[in-house]
């Protein structure tokens, strides 16, 4: 079973990396704006649209791995991001863009989701901290790969609906891939598996846990920071360095290479200590130091690239809130737990980038990063140690 294991570990990562490619939304926004003859708000609003049913499916779809078998949800998740960017493609009004980004958003609530799931069937489950924080590795690397590649070619002249279709051939070939996927079965139980028992599991058995709500919370401040000074204040931050637009953009670049090194590297100096409380905590005091550094400091180039990298790897800790996800509940309940703490992450991270918006200078918004974070690894220790102890 080890080799099949890898191979449908490998395949739920390609999955995930097809669900990364709402990225080039930002990228061909322009494109939609003059093509369809859409407003600003509109093409801000088709955006939110993703945003909501992505967050709020999220809660629901690591229940679903419980009912059907993984291949049967990948090839859902799979066919209708692609009829998705189908209908993205071939759109003509309005109407046409907010159904493409409702199907989008639907098939990609189950990649990430779909890949801790697979961690956690086909691996032993002390590996699932490390195999998952491996997929935030490829997923955050692939993110980058993505933006830098679909910016180049935009910049060199590329028609946009090309590079449409070259990424929905892409799913096709992950479809074709998941054909030949062991068929993954939900684990047995005498409780019959069911789409209203999936969702009472979410209401019932893993929501009434006290330490989710607060994993999730102190998860979703540590990696809605990053989000937060990746999209919209890093650029802002280094406009006003020393920086020439290529140092820049090597910075940014650093913050995804900083949390794809990061990741992993938390589940093993979690393990190495036999803890997961205090990492977590520091990880995410480390965090808020960068920013103490990047306030404090005159913004050289080396200053900005080694605190792009501080933050960015310690970033990575919030992986570790999964794994405190998974150590609450059963097994059986892991894809559900992870569902529920990476809805949290993706709403809070949201409303953080909202908060921080309203900031005009770059000193405030830094220092109440560096808040948050503070308030993260404080509340952090209101939560039961959850490392096996044997």
């Amino acid at each position: 079973m080890e080799s099949g294991a890898w191979f449908i570990w490998l395949i739920s990562n390609l999955v995930v990396i097809f669900s990364n490619m709402q990225i080039i939304y930002t990228f061909i926004s322009v494109n939609l704006e003059k093509e369809l003859g859409l407003t600003i708000m509109q093409v801000a609003l088709a955006n939110s649209v993703y945003t909501w049913t992505f967050a709020i499916l999220q809660f629901f779809s690591g229940a679903t791995f419980n009912v059907f078998s993984s291949k049967k949800i990948y090839s859902f998740s799979l066919s209708t991001i692609i009829l998705g960017f189908l209908i993205l493609v071939n759109g003509n009004n309005f109407s046409h863009l907010i159904l493409s980004q409702v199907l989008i958003a639907t098939g990609a609530s189950f990649g990430f989701i779909g890949a801790a799931h697979i961690s956690s069937i086909c691996f032993p489950v002390a590996q699932f901290g490390l195999m998952f924080s491996l997929v935030q590795t490829i997923s955050s690397l692939s993110a980058l790969i993505i933006q830098i590649l679909f910016s180049s070619l935009l910049a060199k002249g590329a028609d946009w609906k090309n590079l449409i279709v070259c990424t929905i051939l892409f799913g096709v070939l992950i479809f074709v891939l998941t054909l030949f996927c062991p068929n993954t079965l939900p684990e047995s139980s005498s409780e019959e598996c069911t789409i209203q028992n999936s969702i009472r599991t979410v209401m019932f058995t893993v929501l009434k846990l006290r330490d989710i709500w607060i994993t999730s919370v102190v998860g979703a401040i540590t990696f809605g920071t990053f989000l937060a000074l990746n999209t919209l204040w890093a650029p802002r931050l280094l406009g006003n360095s020393e920086l020439n637009t290529m140092e820049s953009g090597i910075a940014t670049a650093i913050l995804w290479l900083g949390l794809a090194v990061g990741a992993p590297i938390a589940d093993r100096i979690s393990n190495l200590f036999k803890n997961r409380k205090y990492v977590i905590s520091a990880f995410a005091l480390l965090q808020g130091v960068s920013i103490i550094i990047l306030l404090c400091s005159h913004l050289t180039v080396h200053v900005v690239y080694f605190c792009m990298l501080m933050f960015g790897f310690f970033a990575g800790g919030h992986m570790l809130n999964f794994t405190v996800g998974s150590e609450i509940v059963k097994r059986k309940y892991i894809s559900t737990s992870s569902s529920i703490i990476n809805g949290f992450m993706f709403i809070v991270s949201g409303i953080i980038v909202s908060m921080l918006a309203l900031f005009t200078n770059h000193q405030m918004a830094l220092f109440a990063i560096f808040a948050m974070l503070a308030v993260a690894s404080i509340l952090n220790y209101a939560t039961e140690e959850t490392y096996p102890k044997k």
